[in-house]
């Protein structure tokens, strides 16, 4: 089966890149702003792009294909509830192709990016307590399938999450 853990360094090394852009839309809008969103935004979509890759290609088949039809079962359920948001991203790129979208209506944009970061602070939170859950009880079958307390890098993600969620509930919309 997969390491869990990093998947789970990616979704803080993901919250803590998604924390930037948070802070970033704190700034009064302006060309200059709204540029340097656009790059922090970009950034973090490739990241997210290598994430959603690994996950999709190999962390969710094996689960799909298990023998056990209960741990398979689990898998698809999860996969079908949490959507591909990855989608969200990909129209969000084709909606802000043309950077003077972005640039004439901030407030859209910035709203816009807040919707797709809070939707994927859902699934990584979902994926980090079920998904990363469901392969560690198919990796050590009668052990505990949830990271281990104290373990570096779930706290890592916690305190990410916490703190983006945070970031997320103080975004003021540019005037």
């Amino acid at each position: 089966m997969t390491e869990t853990n990093v998947f789970r360094r990616q979704h803080a090394g993901l919250l803590k890149m998604g924390g930037e852009i948070v802070m970033a839309m704190q700034t009064p809008a302006s060309p200059e702003s709204v540029r340097t969103v656009r790059t922090l935004v970009a950034r973090f979509k490739g990241a997210l792009l290598v994430h959603q890759r690994m996950e999709n290609e190999a962390l969710y088949p094996s689960l799909f294909e298990h023998e056990d039809a209960s741990v398979a079962e689990s898998a698809r359920a999860l996969y079908a509830d949490l959507g591909d948001i990855y989608d969200g991203f990909l129209e969000f790129e084709r909606r802000y192709a043309d950077p003077r979208t972005a640039e004439t209506s901030p407030q859209d944009f910035y709203k816009t990016i807040g919707r797709l970061l809070k939707r994927l602070m859902l699934r990584m939170q979902r994926e980090d307590t079920e998904l990363y859950a469901l392969a560690l009880r198919v990796d050590n079958p009668g052990a505990v399938s949830e990271a281990p307390a104290g373990d570096p890098d779930t706290i890592r993600v916690d305190e990410e999450r916490a703190r983006w969620a945070q970031l997320l509930n103080s975004v003021r919309p540019p005037a």
